[in-house]
């Protein structure tokens, strides 16, 4: 659909404004809010790139806000915002054709990291806790994403260091078996429950869609 310069440089100024947002975000690690101010950002996308592409000569390795959500949403378990960016990727494919770097498979790579995160956040609840360097040889190619994922679950709150006999671990704030705060992704609704229950799918009980509810930071 073409677009005036007018809405081109609206969608640009838009786009700016929330990816400064997020990147602020980011770097102060307040991960969910960072998540915010990127998805709220989709929607300017293609208005954006096409003005920086016409009169700023600009071409695109790849778009900031997206990689802030695939990078962030495996550790909120935010598999609804993978495939929300799924659908924007399929609908304005003019965007993924405009990048050097491919989305779809940063997308892709980011529903395996969720795996990872299932599987670290199940090591925690079946032992206790975890030991924050990656011992096993068969698992040191993964050291640096699981690294990651402890690190931003220990920025949202969820779990916390000890030391014992010298060794650093990291195990849950608080019992899985506690009430947690959660937020539908689809409508927003915020909801209560024992925390092991927002690990599974779930029926909001606004919107009635079947979503992973996405877990709020402890405060």
């Amino acid at each position: 659909m073409a677009m005036k310069r007018a809405e081109m440089e609206f969608h640009a100024s838009e786009y700016r404004m929330l990816a400064a947002k997020a990147s602020k975000a980011h770097a102060d690690r307040e991960y969910l809010e960072t998540l915010t101010y990127a998805k709220a950002s989709w929607k300017h996308i293609d208005g954006m790139m096409r003005y920086e592409r016409k009169y700023e000569n600009r071409e695109f390795a790849s778009v900031e806000t997206i990689d802030l959500a695939v990078a962030l949403c495996p550790v909120v378990f935010d598999v609804s915002a993978l495939d929300e960016l799924e659908v924007l990727l399929k609908g304005q494919r003019q965007i993924e054709r405009n990048t050097a770097h491919q989305l779809s498979e940063k997308i892709t790579e980011s529903r395996s990291i969720v795996n990872l995160a299932w599987q670290l956040w199940s090591d925690i609840e079946r032992d206790g806790r975890v030991q924050l360097a990656c011992k096993p040889p068969k698992r040191k190619q993964l050291a640096p994403l699981r690294a990651w994922i402890l690190e931003a679950w220990e920025a949202l709150g969820v779990i916390q260091r000890m030391e014992d006999d010298g060794e650093v671990y990291l195990r849950f704030s608080t019992n899985t078996e506690d009430v947690a705060l959660a937020k539908c992704p689809a409508c927003g609704a915020r909801a209560k429950a024992a925390k092991y229950k927002f690990l599974e799918m779930q029926s909001c009980p606004k919107c009635k869609n079947a979503v992973s509810f996405v877990l709020l930071k402890s405060n």
